[in-house]
């Protein structure tokens, strides 16, 4: 089971790199590609904490990306709305709000 404060361990890059250089001949390729990614993600992000002239703002543009624009904001209100019913979906009878919203004390 997971805790949920992660342990701070004060590492440097020589003693990552030795570990990473024994983890290479213990682990799949694959795996080892993917140890070796994480590390060297690791060791940027603790530079860019380290360096003071780094922003929360690009901290946190890196970490979770950058926002993205909304559909109404790029097509119009117009483009954001529901698309009008197709014919079969026209033709359907509609039930009433009693039988759709799952209150059905009444029957």
């Amino acid at each position: 089971m997971r805790s949920t404060e992660p342990t701070i361990l004060d590492l440097d890059m020589h003693r990552l790199d030795d570990v990473l250089r024994r983890a290479e001949g213990a682990l799949p390729e694959d795996d080892y590609a993917m140890l070796k990614a994480v590390v060297e993600s690791y060791a940027y992000i603790a530079n860019l904490v380290g360096d003071k002239n780094t922003s929360i703002a690009r901290l946190r543009k890196l970490l979770f990306g950058a926002k993205t624009e909304k559909t109404a904001t790029v097509l119009g209100k117009q483009a954001a709305s529901p698309p009008p019913a197709s014919s079969s979906t026209a033709d359907a009878p509609v039930d009433s709000p009693a039988e759709t919203d799952g209150n059905r004390r009444g029957k």
